[in-house]
């Protein structure tokens, strides 16, 4: 129920809100995708307990509130410039485009969510018998499941054609998770010393052979 109550909760903040004004676009096919997606994304990861996120303040650096935060942001901007700021026509190119990034982030942290297990939460947490996992999609970067949701925010503003929008989702998220995967690292390197040095060294953080 609290997964449930989570994902409307983001729904209406980051998908219907922003289109008040002009609520009939929430029918328009490209929504229906974006919130299809969402729905997605939140019922196929674990469920977010506020006291979770207060509990783990010190290790977890406030950064699932800050993503929550700025997810919303981040999914908004898109559509208010889509649904204020454009004439709603699509290219076709840059719609499949949209569709591939979209199917291809969901996917992404799907298999990185499924690989990691019981170790993936969403806070900053270490178990009394947490491992470093390195198979599957960790043997190509160490944030996988950033990255697939990293894919989905450009998605998001490029099946709308919003460029602006996009740009901004870009440029918010990747600080965002860089907070966030400095938070997490400090713990694994505390963790795993060495060998989290040595897993480190040997990939990137988020977006293969680039950073």
């Amino acid at each position: 129920m609290k997964k449930l109550i989570n994902t409307v909760i983001f729904l209406l903040l980051g998908y219907i809100l922003p289109l008040i004004a002009d609520i009939s676009l929430i029918i328009d096919i490209k929504m229906i995708i974006l919130m299809v997606i969402c729905v997605f994304v939140f019922l196929t990861q674990p469920t977010f307990h506020m006291e979770e996120g207060v509990s783990q303040k010190q290790e977890d650096k406030n950064s699932v509130f800050l993503i929550l935060l700025f997810s919303v942001i981040s999914v908004a901007i898109p559509i208010i410039e889509w649904a204020y700021f454009s004439d709603h026509t699509t290219a076709f190119s840059w719609y499949t485009l949209g569709l591939i990034l979209l199917l291809g982030g969901v996917f992404i942290r799907t298999w990185a969510i499924r690989t990691l297990g019981k170790y993936f939460t969403a806070t900053v947490k270490i178990a009394d018998d947490h491992q470093l996992v390195q198979h599957g999609p960790y043997r190509i970067v160490r944030h996988p499941s950033y990255l697939g949701a990293y894919l989905v925010f450009i998605g998001n503003g490029v099946l709308l054609e919003a460029w602006v929008g996009t740009l901004a989702a870009a440029l918010i998220m990747a600080y965002v998770y860089h907070l966030r995967i400095s938070a997490e690292e400090a713990s694994l390197v505390a963790t795993f010393g060495e060998r989290y040095e040595s897993y480190r060294l040997a990939t990137q953080k988020l977006i293969p052979y680039i950073w």
